[in-house]
């Protein structure tokens, strides 16, 4: 099922008979249900700022699994139990644009998750990981007595604004690069851009959410877009995972 981000007017209005404010989101988690959100969205697409709207909506209480930081942060670990050699060939890979190998994102996503309402960036990025997180839900919606409901936010943005956005960062990661974005762009239509697909077959709601608009500086319009999705969220991703029958 596929949502688009077509918002109401009444940023409190009522659905289904429930009427949900911020404060309501922090009582979704219960001990039967808890959301895997997974983020997607071509680079400069902004995912580090919606996490932090979609953390809002959820009470502030996600767990942000980002394994691109995750990697980046143990390549700068001078105590890294990583092998040299391994690590001189990943940061190789993330500077050009490349992804990591399957089973190893797999595997540093894995020893994150708990169960907890949780937002995914950098895993899944293609089939192969996908598979492997959907089968991970399953597993551990096993372990935990409890169900997982994997959603996911594809993030829609032009792509020369993403280029322009990604090129023109002051505080640039090494992959910055004219020569990486166009190689991460290949990646993204070629990999991680059909998993839209992929994941509405396994019947896993998609919501479209638009990226374009700049809300990149505290308080210019970050309040508005905040309730934007919130209520989005709220209309059309609360009540298909049945939450608030465990408030």
């Amino acid at each position: 099922m596929i949502y688009n981000d077509i918002l109401p007017n009444d940023a409190a209005a009522k659905h289904n008979g429930v009427l949900w404010t911020p404060g309501d989101a922090k009582k979704i988690q219960s001990e039967y249900s808890v959301a895997y959100n997974v983020l997607l969205g071509m680079p400069g697409a902004g995912k580090s700022l919606h996490i932090d709207f979609i953390n809002y909506c959820f009470g502030g209480r996600l767990e942000i699994i980002g394994t691109g930081e995750i990697i980046r942060i143990e390549l700068d670990n001078p105590a890294s139990k990583w092998p040299p050699q391994v690590r001189e060939l990943i940061r190789k890979t993330v500077n050009s644009g490349g992804l990591i190998d399957d089973h190893m994102v797999a595997s540093i996503a894995r020893s994150k998750m708990q169960f907890k309402n949780t937002v995914f960036d950098g895993f899944p990025r293609n089939k192969e990981q996908a598979r492997i997180f959907l089968n991970l839900v399953r597993v551990l919606s096993d372990i935990y007595g409890g169900q997982i409901k994997p959603a996911v936010y594809m993030l829609n943005i032009d792509e020369e604004l993403a280029r322009a956005r990604v090129l023109g960062r002051k505080d640039g990661r090494t992959d910055d690069t004219p020569a990486a974005f166009a190689r991460r762009m290949r990646v993204w239509y070629e990999q991680t851009l059909p998993l839209a697909d992929f994941f509405a077959q396994q019947n896993v709601p998609i919501l479209g959410l638009d990226a374009n608009k700049d809300v990149k500086k505290p308080g210019i319009g970050q309040n508005e877009r905040k309730m934007e999705i919130f209520d989005f969220i709220r209309t059309n991703l609360f009540t298909h995972l049945s939450f608030q029958n465990h408030r």
